[in-house]
C-alpha cells in the first residue's frame, strides 16, 4: 500500500510538472507553445477571436486578446428534511415501533477573482432515531431518542490557477459532531455503560462530543483537473499536498478514556486515549492536542452521464511522518508506518418537483464510507475496544430544497 502510494504520489508529480512545462502559458494576451511542441506539421486552430502572428523562429506564439473571468460570490446550498414512523399493535411477524428523523444542510461560498479563487463549503447533519425498545420502566436514566447521524464539517480553499487543469490550492478543513455519543452496554442495549479511563467520572459512558474529536487539516500543494463537471459528464480531479493534521480532544473525561486496559500501556502504566492521544497516568496529565505531518492526496470523481443520477466518489490518502510524544512519553506504536484511508461513495437520484410555484426535489441517496485510521480505537458491538476499518452506510429519501446559486 506504501510503495503504492508512493509511486502514485511520484508519478502525479511529474506528470503535474510537465503539464506546466508544455501547456502553453496563459498570460493577459499571449499563449506561448515551447520549441517543437508539434511533431509534424499541421494545422493550428487558434481559439475563438484570436489574432494569430506569424511564428518567430520555432516558437508559435497565438495572441489573445481575453482576460481571467471575475465571477465575484456565488453562494448558495441545499436543505433536506427527512421523517419515517414504523407503529406496530399486536403484530404477528414481531416488530418494535420507531420513529427516524434526519436533516442535512449543505452549503457553499465560492468566490473568484482573476487567477484567484475561494472556495468555502459546509456540511451539517443530523439523525435521530426513537423507539421504546431503549426505556426501561422506571429507570429515568433511559432515553427514547438517540443520535444516528450526526456529522459537522467545513471546508475553505484558496487556489491560485497557473492554467484550466493545475492550480496551487491551500485547503483547510475542520470536523467534528454535534452531539453527545453514549456507550451502551452490549447485554442491555437500554442501558448506558461507564468505560475504562484514567479517574472515570459519572459521565464515562460519553465517548465523544462537540470538539472532542475534532479534526482539522493544514495543506498546500497541485490541484490537477484533466476533467471538469463544468465542461463534460465527469470530472477527475487529484491534489497532491503536504499536509499538517490534527486531532483535539477537548473534553477532559474523554481524553482520559484508554484505548487499552487500564494498567496496559505504552510506557511502564502509561497509555494511550481511543483518539492516540497520551495518558500519562503517572503525571495525572492527558494528551489534548495530537499532532500529525506528511504528505496527502486527495481523488475526487464525479459522474452525471445519467439523467437525473449522479454518482461521487472521494479517496483521501496520508502518510504520516512523525511519531507523537507528550511529557517525553513516545508512542512506540509508530504509526508513522501505516497510511490513514477516507474513502466515501455517493450516489444521488433527484427528480425536480413544482410545487406552488417553488421547485423541490425529491432525492434518494445511497452513501457508504470506510475510514482505516491506525490511532483511532473503536467500541465494537460487544463493547471491547478495538482497532479496524470503519465502516457507515446510509439510505435515505427525502425532499430537498435548493437556495442561492447551484454549484
Amino acid at each position: 500500500m506504501e510503495k503504492l502510494f508512493f509511486t502514485l504520489f511520484a508519478f502525479l508529480l511529474v506528470s503535474t510538472t510537465q503539464v506546466l512545462a508544455q501547456t502553453p502559458s496563459k498570460t493577459d494576451s499571449v499563449y506561448v507553445y515551447p520549441p517543437n511542441f508539434f511533431t509534424a506539421p499541421r494545422t493550428i486552430h487558434p481559439p475563438k477571436n484570436a489574432k494569430v502572428k506569424p511564428p518567430k523562429s520555432q516558437d508559435l506564439v497565438v495572441s489573445v486578446e481575453t482576460n481571467a473571468p471575475d465571477m465575484g460570490w456565488r453562494i448558495g446550498g441545499m436543505g433536506q428534511l427527512g421523517f419515517a414512523l414504523n407503529n406496530y399493535g399486536n403484530w404477528s411477524a414481531g416488530a418494535i415501533n420507531t420513529t427516524n428523523i434526519d436533516t442535512n444542510i449543505d452549503l457553499f461560498a465560492d468566490y473568484q477573482k482573476g487567477k484567484f479563487t475561494l472556495s468555502n463549503t459546509g456540511k451539517f447533519d443530523i439523525g435521530l432515531v426513537g423507539s421504546n425498545a431503549f426505556l426501561i420502566k422506571d429507570n429515568p436514566n433511559t432515553k427514547f431518542w438517540r443520535k444516528s447521524l450526526d456529522i459537522f464539517s467545513i471546508t475553505s480553499s484558496l487556489g491560485y490557477k497557473f492554467n484550466d487543469n493545475v492550480s496551487l490550492t491551500l485547503p483547510i478543513t475542520f470536523t467534528t459532531q454535534f452531539l453527545p455519543t453514549l456507550q451502551f452496554q452490549p447485554e442491555n442495549p437500554g442501558l448506558t455503560a461507564n468505560v475504562s479511563a484514567l479517574y472515570p467520572s459519572d459521565t464515562n459512558s460519553i465517548v465523544s462530543r462537540f470538539v472532542s474529536p475534532a479534526n482539522t487539516t493544514l495543506s498546500v500543494g497541485i490541484k490537477w483537473e484533466p476533467l471538469k463537471e463544468g465542461n463534460s459528464k465527469m470530472q477527475f480531479s487529484v491534489d497532491m499536498l503536504a499536509q499538517s493534521k490534527t486531532t483535539i480532544v477537548q473534553n477532559n473525561d474523554i481524553a482520559r478514556i484508554y484505548s487499552l486496559s487500564s494498567g496496559v500501556g505504552i510506557e511502564q502504566s502509561n497509555s494511550t486515549g481511543i483518539y492516540g492521544n497520551i495518558i500519562d497516568v503517572d503525571n495525572n496529565a492527558v494528551q489534548k492536542v495530537r499532532p500529525e505531518f506528511g504528505a496527502a492526496t486527495d481523488i475526487i470523481f464525479v459522474y452525471s452521464g445519467i439523467k437525473n443520477v449522479t454518482f461521487r466518489s472521494r479517496m483521501g490518502l496520508f502518510k504520516n511522518f512523525i511519531k507523537n510524544k507528550f511529557n517525553g512519553i513516545s508512542d512506540p506504536k509508530n504509526t508513522s508506518l501505516t497510511m490513514d484511508v477516507n474513502w466515501l461513495n455517493k450516489i444521488d437520484f433527484r427528480v425536480p418537483i413544482t410545487f406552488a410555484g417553488k421547485t423541490l426535489y425529491f432525492n434518494t441517496t445511497f452513501e457508504h464510507q470506510l475510514i482505516k485510521d491506525a490511532d483511532i480505537t473503536v467500541f465494537n458491538r460487544k463493547g471491547d475496544t478495538t482497532k479496524g476499518i470503519q465502516s457507515r452506510f446510509f439510505f435515505g429519501a427525502s425532499l430537498n430544497y435548493q437556495f442561492g446559486h447551484q454549484r
